[in-house]
């Protein structure tokens, strides 16, 4: 039976969780951000010994790499390409956009759709797909009228996981859901769809800022 490790950093409430073929084993979830890289190797070391499992007994690790939080998203990809050089697993990296629309399928959708998420003011992480769960527009990053004005030109949907914007209308609310999550990650396993664990990097989709400290 394979069994899929899979940890998400990326934003507020952190996950970790394990799976195998059939069903989601265990999760541990927390809401506390600035907790996240000083639980997370626990939080792993509890989940296996409740599961009553040994890093042999993984058959790879998945991570929720992005959009998000950047320090969150380098916290469990470091974890996970530690993991995986350590027990030589393969790493399969997930982007939140693949789950939202997963949450929209479910709905059984008559239009073709974007999904979007709140990036910095006036600014959105953004990806469309049709009604049928193809990707029509890449992930990428929008500000307000460039997504107003694909979804007016190209009659798209809205859906968020964020609460709902003002300067957005008619939007739609959709949840990253552990089920949707689980199906995911074997797609994935079963066409060795891997990452490669050193040169792989944040799906953060926006330039990172760095402050300079002026030395005189």
């Amino acid at each position: 039976m394979k069994v899929i490790l899979y940890i998400d950093t990326s934003a507020t409430n952190s996950c970790v969780m394990l799976m195998n073929e059939d069903k989601i084993l265990q999760i541990i979830q927390r809401q506390q951000q600035q907790d996240h890289s000083h639980n997370l190797h626990t939080d792993i070391a509890v989940l296996m010994k409740t599961c009553e499992l040994d890093w042999s007994d993984l058959s790879a690790i998945a991570v929720m790499n992005g959009p998000g939080s950047y320090t969150g998203l380098r916290i469990s990809l470091a974890a996970a390409k530690g993991i995986c050089y350590a027990h030589q697993l393969p790493l399969i990296l997930l982007h939140q956009f693949e789950i939202l629309s997963l949450s929209v399928q479910a709905k059984n959708p008559d239009h073709d759709y974007v999904i979007c998420q709140k990036a910095r003011t006036d600014e959105y992480f953004v990806a469309a797909y049709s009604k049928a769960g193809v990707e029509i527009i890449a992930p990428c990053l929008m500000s307000v009228n460039e997504l107003l004005e694909v979804m007016n030109t190209q009659k798209l949907a809205l859906y968020s996981a964020d609460l709902p914007a003002p300067d957005l209308p008619n939007i739609q609310h959709i949840e990253v859901s552990e089920t949707h999550i689980h199906p995911l990650c074997f797609h994935h396993f079963s066409r060795k769809n891997f990452a490669d664990i050193f040169i792989s990097e944040p799906f953060y989709l926006k330039n990172v800022y760095v402050n300079k400290i002026n030395k005189l």
